[in-house]
């Protein structure tokens, strides 16, 4: 696959997942690394999350999971709203972050339900 190709399959899957908040995470990433920016949009988005094996709302789920456990508060936020916007339910969401603890995860879960807790205030 060229290029091309792939930065439009990464603009495309980053649009679903961050929607109108785009730009601004581009804009940011830009500032202090352009290379970057576009590693993100054609590596990150275009390469691995836009693989048709599991849907954006699977890749939500697992990456919700990760970010948990590896305490990424920024991200977290950003992945919470893009799992919600894929189809996630925060009951869903909880069930998920809770199951956490089944791998001794106990403190990353309750990170990660925090997290879930803040941005679903936020939605009200």
């Amino acid at each position: 696959m060229n290029t091309n190709s792939l930065k439009e399959k990464g603009i495309k899957t980053s649009q679903k997942i961050y929607g109108d908040k785009l730009e601004k995470l581009i804009f940011n990433v830009k500032k202090f690394s352009p290379e970057l920016s576009e590693w993100l949009i054609i590596e990150g988005y275009g390469k691995v999350l836009s693989r048709v094996a599991l849907s954006i709302k699977e890749r939500e789920a697992c990456i919700i999971s990760v970010l948990s456990v590896q305490k990424f508060e920024e991200q977290l936020t950003s992945h919470l709203y893009g799992g919600l916007k894929n189809g996630l339910t925060v009951k869903l969401i909880k069930k998920l972050i809770a199951n956490l603890s089944e791998i001794d995860c106990d403190s990353e879960k309750e990170f990660g339900l925090i997290v879930l807790n803040k941005i679903s205030k936020r939605k009200k």
